[in-house]
């Protein structure tokens, strides 16, 4: 057998203050899409990123939302999964929230999903094979207007 883990001492003194965060709600309308990013396609790359070609014809790959541009194929996952599964919010107070869409979790500290950019709250994003890109579009809008560029903000429906 395995040697047991012991706790880093950064997650003792951090597990308390973690204890007291109070659950966000899932809308259970939402669960199904939750449970159908799980697992990205086994080419799709990471939220945020595409896949170009160079004047030679070789592949790079591009984050449009850092700026970053590089030949190795970006990292999908991360210790905290992978960013198909986590959302981010801003409640009343400026508090930026990363929320768990297939459970009831939520931190201040930004996920490590990888490479990936995590969307806001409200929109959800499909894999284009032909493209080689992610294109988005609000879940909760009347009449749902996809879009290549990355969301900035969550998604709030217009008033009446």
């Amino acid at each position: 057998p395995a040697p047991p883990r012991r706790q880093p001492m950064w997650m003792a003194s951090w597990a308390p203050a973690a204890s007291t965060l109070a659950p966000l709600p899932i809308d259970p309308a939402l669960w199904h899409v939750a449970q159908a990013s799980q697992q990205p396609a086994p080419s799709e790359l990471p939220l945020g990123w595409s896949a170009q070609d160079a004047p030679d014809g070789q592949v790079f790959y591009a984050c449009a939302i850092t700026g970053a541009r590089q030949w190795h194929r970006p990292e999908r996952w991360g210790p905290d999964g992978h960013a198909g599964v986590w959302r981010w919010r801003v409640d009343d107070d400026g508090t930026r929230w990363y929320v768990r869409t297939d459970s009831v979790h939520k931190q201040a500290m930004a996920p490590r999903v990888g490479d990936a950019v995590v969307l806001p709250e409200g929109w959800l994003a499909a894999w284009d094979e032909g493209l080689r890109a992610h294109y988005y579009w609000a879940a909760a809008a009347p009449a749902p207007d996809p879009t290549w560029a990355f969301p900035s903000a969550p998604f709030r429906e217009p008033a009446p």
